[in-house]
C-alpha cells in the first residue's frame, strides 16, 4: 500500500547509535518541515523490529496509524501531525 505526502527518512551508522542523534535529528527535521515549510503532517515507516526506531518517533509524537504489507516486508506507518 502506498502512503502519499511527506515522509521522514533517516540512517545512522551503527557506530553512531546510541547518543541521541537519531532524536536529535527526526527533531530537527519535523521541526523544519512545520515551521519553515508550513506541513500539518509528516509519517514514517519504519521495520517493527527497529525498536530505538519506533522509540525515536514515539518519542518526538509520531504515532502508529497501520501496519503494511508491501513485497513481502512488513513495516509500521507511523505519522505526526500538528494540531490546529
Amino acid at each position: 500500500e502506498r502512503i502519499d505526502g511527506w515522509e521522514v527518512v533517516y540512517a545512522l551508522d551503527p557506530a553512531h547509535w546510541g547518543r541521541g542523534l537519531g532524536t536529535e535529528l527526526v527533531a530537527v527535521l519535523t521541526a523544519y518541515a512545520h515551521d519553515t515549510l508550513g506541513l500539518d503532517e509528516l509519517h514514517a515507516t519504519v521495520d517493527p523490529a527497529n525498536v530505538p526506531s519506533l522509540a525515536v518517533l514515539a518519542r518526538l509524537g509520531y504515532r502508529a496509524e497501520q501496519d503494511i504489507v508491501e513485497d513481502g516486508a512488513h513495516t509500521r506507518h507511523l505519522v505526526h501531525r500538528i494540531q490546529p
